[in-house]
């Protein structure tokens, strides 16, 4: 199973906000927790010192003014009672720690351990203080907190007990206000993360985009060496790679061109002197041969040239192209016929380049099958063109041969049935010009099958339509 998606920003980007978020959440997790038990903290200190201000002030009156004082004392939230029993059953405290505070605050006043109790439901253990007092979270809520209720027993001096209830609010563990920053802290961060790895792969995004043009076969400018220093170390590679490739095919263009302007002068002059032979049958021999040396010389300059890499490129239909190909043939006199129900198929390409290379496929298939059935279709993300001919096929061991330049399966060199063995040579050079491939096989029911593969675009690997120019 792929963990990781294939584009190298998604890649990037996705590993990079895990790693942020999950630092982020343990951060927040054990800053909200510390805030949480700090807010508590603070409302447990607030009653403890009320009890402790209540004792205080009890210290100070007689003992027979005790159970007056308290009940004047008494709010809503934290009301007392002077009682013979405690509220709180003895046993092991809930929170050692918090009891620890409350009799360390106490000592001076209890006559003995105080005892606590929490819960965490609202017992409104002080009901009976709201009609004197109002209640302060009476009616529609309008905060997020929680209510829990918190019980302290005293022991006093003359053996009673001062029971005190309290109603605490506790602080939620989110807030609004926490949720909104949290929000706007992910925001940013990922807004942030997403521009960073945008531009840091941008001079990437042009190399690929560079790469394809250039495995079309376009003439593709430099391109500018920016970005971290392994990605200008790749680019420079390949701008580079990409000189020496011009050079080269400049090179062998001119060499061609050189030899083909050399071989013209004694060709014309043998050319001279064959007509000028008092024997007419070893004349036209001559002629012929000349003619068929001529024809050598231009096809292999016209292969060399490999004219689909100078035309530029445009969006073209692809199945129109074909379709029209099919019908200046068929006007011709040659028995094609192309697939009515072939789908639209858009893609960039070189025209004129790509009708050639066709059109030699078609004429093969016609010469040695006598009929060509072509059609257009799509799959895996590829434009394919198939030729197919009801003719003897090839053998399955020539299969790959036929295709390499001055091939053929034939030992005469009469154009009339193979030419000089360079019109598949050629068709395959356009096709992989174009960054696709040409393949041949034989049919289970006789002749031979030429695919011509072409990659389409994003949009039109998944259907959607583009704009032909």
């Amino acid at each position: 199973m792929r963990l990781l998606p294939r584009r190298i920003f998604p890649r990037l980007v996705l590993p990079l906000l895990l790693a942020i978020g999950l630092s982020q959440g343990i951060w927040l997790a054990e800053a909200l927790h510390g805030q949480h038990r700090l807010k508590r903290g603070l409302v447990h200190s607030q009653i403890f010192e009320q009890v402790e201000a209540t004792l205080r002030l009890l210290a100070a009156l007689p003992a027979e003014r005790w159970a007056e004082t308290v009940e004047h004392l008494s709010l809503s939230d934290l009301c007392y009672a002077i009682e013979a029993a405690p509220v709180v059953a003895d046993g092991p405290d809930q929170d050692p720690p918090l009891a620890g505070r409350l009799a360390s605050l106490l000592r001076l006043y209890a006559a003995g351990p105080p005892r606590l109790a929490m819960e965490t439901t609202d017992t409104r253990p002080c009901a009976g203080y709201e009609a004197v007092s109002g209640s302060p979270h009476a009616g529609p809520a309008d905060h997020s907190h929680d209510f829990g209720a918190l019980a302290i027993a005293v022991p006093l001096a003359d053996g009673r007990w001062l029971n005190a209830q309290a109603r605490m609010v506790l602080p939620p563990l989110w807030d609004r206000p926490t949720l909104v920053s949290l929000l706007v802290l992910a925001g940013v961060t990922i807004g942030g993360v997403f521009l960073l790895v945008s531009h840091e792969t941008r001079s990437l995004r042009r190399l690929a985009a560079a790469v394809e043009r250039l495995g079309r076969g376009e003439t593709v400018p430099r391109v500018p060496e920016d970005g971290p220093s392994e990605v200008v170390a790749l680019i420079r590679a390949f701008n580079t790679m990409q000189d020496r490739l011009t050079r080269f095919i400049q090179d062998r263009t001119r060499l061609l061109g050189a030899i083909s302007h050399d071989l013209r002068t004694p060709l014309t002059s043998l050319r001279l002197k064959a007509e000028l032979l008092d024997d007419p049958d070893l004349a036209a021999q001559m002629t012929a041969t000349l003619t068929e040396m001529e024809t050598i010389v231009r096809s292999s300059l016209d292969f060399a040239r490999n004219d689909a890499t100078s035309e530029p490129s445009r969006d073209i239909d692809l199945t129109a192209l074909v379709d029209s190909l099919v019908e200046d043939m068929a006007e011709l006199g040659q028995d094609v016929a192309f697939a009515e129900d072939s789908p639209r198929l858009t893609l960039p390409a070189r025209p004129t380049a790509l009708r050639r290379a066709l059109r030699n496929l078609i004429e093969n298939a016609v010469r040695y099958g006598h009929h060509a059935r072509v059609a257009c279709r799509r799959a895996d993300g590829a434009a394919l063109v198939e030729i197919a001919d009801d003719g003897p096929g090839i053998p399955d061991d020539q299969l790959a041969e036929v295709v390499k330049p001055f091939v053929r399966l034939e030992s005469s060199r009469n154009r009339a049935t193979g030419g000089v063995g360079l019109g598949l040579a050629i068709a395959a050079d356009i096709v992989a010009a174009h960054g696709g491939s040409l393949a041949l096989r034989n049919r289970a029911a006789g002749g031979l099958t030429a695919t011509v593969s072409l990659p389409l675009p994003a949009a039109g690997r998944s259907g959607a339509p583009t704009a032909k120019v």
